[in-house]
């Protein structure tokens, strides 16, 4: 089970490049190193992968641009080696849980905005909303669901003998993936931008 993830908060323009490759050696490279290594076993035990993604990787989050796009690589991922192994009986399984009421919420924050991005100039040109994505994330941290709602994902994803391709936990997570099927793409920017205001 791959379960890893940092995130960094600010607008991408004013993030330092060395602050986002560490989110992407976590959130991204992280993963694949584990899987190299434990895909012989996995291979000889019929084993099988589960990766943890995010709502995050289904839509992408002003504001949050390393973190998102770390966990869409996450989803890709997994589409693609499921493919890769589909002949050699090992299941990939993505669990995309929705807000969880873990550590990651604060060690973000702590994270994000900091830096030389905290002091930039730049900084001015997207406020007010900087300051609302803050507000958003503390919003959204306060209604994290309990880390008990995704145990049952994770243990059916690896003991049943049938597991699931994904595993959308939360309500939350459930209707973003459905509005993304069925609504126009600028409307789902327009939402976005406006929960962000």
């Amino acid at each position: 089970m791959n379960n890893a993830g940092i995130g960094l908060g600010g607008p991408l323009e004013v993030l330092d490049v060395k602050e986002i490759q560490k989110v992407y050696d976590v959130n991204v490279l992280g993963y694949i190193r584990i899987i190299q290594v434990f895909l012989p076993h996995l291979r000889q035990s019929k084993g099988r992968i589960v990766n943890m993604s995010s709502l995050a990787g289904l839509i992408g989050i002003p504001f949050a641009i390393p973190y998102s796009s770390s966990k869409f690589a996450v989803e890709g991922i997994s589409d693609g080696l499921r493919r890769e192994l589909s002949r050699q009986h090992i299941s990939v399984s993505l669990i995309e849980p929705g807000p969880i009421d873990t550590a990651i919420w604060e060690k973000s924050l702590r994270r994000s905005f900091g830096g030389g991005a905290h002091d930039s100039p730049l900084l001015k040109l997207y406020t007010p909303r900087t300051g609302s994505f803050e507000y958003l994330m503390r919003r959204v941290q306060k209604h994290a669901l309990p880390v008990v709602r995704v145990e049952g994902a994770i243990i059916h994803a690896l003991e049943s003998p049938r597991p699931k391709i994904r595993y959308t936990v939360s309500r939350r997570a459930a209707l973003t993936r459905l509005f993304l099927r069925m609504l126009p793409e600028r409307t789902v920017d327009f939402l976005v931008c406006r929960y962000l205001t």
